[in-house]
């Protein structure tokens, strides 16, 4: 506090974790010749990250002597990710391959400023507008020569010096917001805002929104009306890797391409544009008294030229030998960040909280959170209109975007505090969601194909996990806590669906769970998580 009317605040945050995984194992028969490890059995790469999250702001308040509020605040923040590989070798190197690597690594921060000035006029009128000036930075770290050499150490071939860079941007935005409260029962809010990027120019959003009091504060309907605007991040428009991926019951060398290099330039992919939306939200917030409370809320979102990963493209004449005439033959297909579809989403909301409900000398509440959605392509961008490419964007790909994850997730939560002990069961149910793996058949049809919704693809079952939380409150700085998550151990289930006639079950079951490996989930999709229950125990202390 610098005064009575103006004060200063910060905060900050550092986050170290070294994360340790392990790749897919390999086989004798996948590795052979030049193997260095000479293990009769195969060998398991690990993958090891060093990442480091930061983060700091610094911000000044004042209230004038004419009532108006200002706000000026600095935030810097940013993470960084280094890789390591072990237990593995690059094979083009033969006998001379070491088996350890570093392949490089990420790092991103940005500046950001803020001013944001709001006064109230009156009790039916308030203003606030302001201004934010970000700029960002991205960095790709290059690896050591060895693990990038020709195919690349396996598991993860490293980024090249090609490949590597700094890249940066900055964007400046400004915006208006009025706030009109037409009578006790009535209020409207009206925002504006207009941002200009360094690379993609300029953008102007807005948004509408009314609010009526239908019976008191007991029953409310709320509306609103907007368009929006997202740049593609820097991470869509440079990254470029190579990358080991499973299909069709193999492990092949893929290439992630960016935007703005050699590879995208042969084949044709265009650069990236900023994606659209028109958004349109219609709710109603119910309170009969102060211990129940219900909001339902339904929302419609129209996407033009989303920015997405295209498929796994692997054309010879469109693809392989365009890359190939710049020297670009290590891989079996290529795949690149592109304003792909526009969609459509439709969907509701509905929260319900029960409080206060008395039990023995404690409380109980209870707690419900729904959604119900419905995603689908509606056509491809324009943005592809003069590409010749084979389905750029497949069945894989709109499962991805639209039906990989359940339309249906329901929370019912319950919630008991008696003395300094506080319980929480929550059961979440995860509908159903269907997918189309990698190496199914009909997978890499076009989505629009008109074959498309004829062929196979994956049904996960609707299923319900259980969590629970208990908390001790020591005192009022210390706190101890247990979570059982996941505590009946339920894994996702799914089914093969529209398996055509003379094909083998087996055969595309071991293209979807590689070879057996991932039979809970199959290999790239599931829709809640494989590790079954989980404990974690932990001690909060406040300074």
């Amino acid at each position: 506090m610098l005064s009575e009317h103006s004060s200063l605040y910060a905060n900050a945050s550092l986050a170290v974790k070294k994360v340790n995984s392990f790749a897919n194992h390999r086989t004798p028969y996948w590795v052979n010749p030049n193997n260095v490890i000479n293990s009769p059995d195969g060998f398991t790469p690990t993958f090891i990250g060093d990442l480091t999250d930061y983060g700091a702001t610094l911000g000044y308040k004042n209230k004038t002597n004419n009532d108006w509020n200002i706000d000026m605040s600095a935030t810097f923040g940013g993470n960084k990710i280094l890789y390591t590989v072990g237990n593995t070798f690059n094979s083009s190197l033969g006998a001379s391959s070491p088996i350890n690597f570093k392949p490089g690594g990420f790092r991103f921060n940005n500046i950001v400023g803020n001013i944001d000035v709001t006064k109230r006029f009156s009790e039916s009128v308030a203003l606030a507008f302001g201004t934010e000036a970000r700029r960002e930075e991205y960095e790709i770290y290059a690896g050591d020569s060895a693990s990038y050499y020709q195919t690349g150490a396996i598991s993860f071939p490293g980024i090249s010096e090609e490949n590597a860079g700094v890249f940066s941007r900055y964007n400046v935005g400004v915006y208006a917001d009025a706030a009109f409260d037409i009578s006790d029962a009535t209020s409207l809010n009206a925002t504006a805002r207009f941002e200009n990027y360094s690379d993609f120019g300029n953008a102007l959003v807005w948004k509408v929104s009314a609010k009526q009091n239908i019976i008191g504060k007991k029953l409310i309907a709320r509306a609103s009306a907007s368009t929006g605007f997202k740049a593609p991040s820097l991470q869509q428009v440079y990254l470029s890797t190579i990358q080991n991926v499973f299909a069709n019951s193999t492990i092949v060398s893929e290439g992630l391409f960016n935007n703005v290099g050699k590879e995208a330039k042969a084949v044709g992919i265009p650069s990236l544009d900023a994606e659209k939306s028109l958004n349109f939200t219609l709710g109603f917030g119910i309170q009969p008294n102060k211990n129940l409370s219900v909001t339902i809320d339904g929302y419609l979102i129209k996407l033009y030229d989303r920015i997405l990963l295209s498929s796994r493209m692997n054309d010879q004449a469109t693809i392989l030998n365009p890359l190939a005439a710049i020297g670009v033959s290590n891989v079996t297909a290529a795949s690149f960040f592109i304003n792909g579809v526009d969609t459509n989403t439709l969907g509701l909301d509905l929260v319900a909280n029960y409080r206060n409900i008395s039990i023995a000398s404690g409380k109980m509440a209870l707690n419900l959170a729904m959604n119900i959605n419905h995603s689908e392509i509606t056509e491809n961008s324009s943005k592809l209109d003069d590409l010749r490419l084979v389905a750029p964007f497949n069945r894989t790909e709109e499962a991805l975007a639209t039906t990989s994850r359940p339309s249906l997730k329901a929370v019912f939560g319950i919630d008991y505090s008696i003395k300094k002990w506080n319980f929480s069961l929550n059961n979440t149910l995860f509908g159903k969601a269907t997918y189309a793996n990698s190496g199914m058949p009909g997978a890499n049809l076009a989505w629009d194909d008109p074959a498309a919704s004829s062929q196979s693809y994956l049904e996960f079952s609707p299923r319900v996990t259980s969590d629970l939380t208990i908390n001790y409150n020591i005192n009022d700085k210390n706190t101890i806590n247990l979570a059982v998550m996941n505590i009946f151990n339920v894994i996702p289930k799914w089914k093969l669906m529209n398996l055509p006639s003379g094909t083998s079950y087996d055969e595309i079951y071991n293209a979807v769970t590689f070879n057996g490996r991932y039979q809970q989930s199959s290999y790239d999709a599931q829709h809640f998580s494989i590790f079954g229950t989980q404990f974690m125990l932990g001690y909060n202390i406040k300074f």
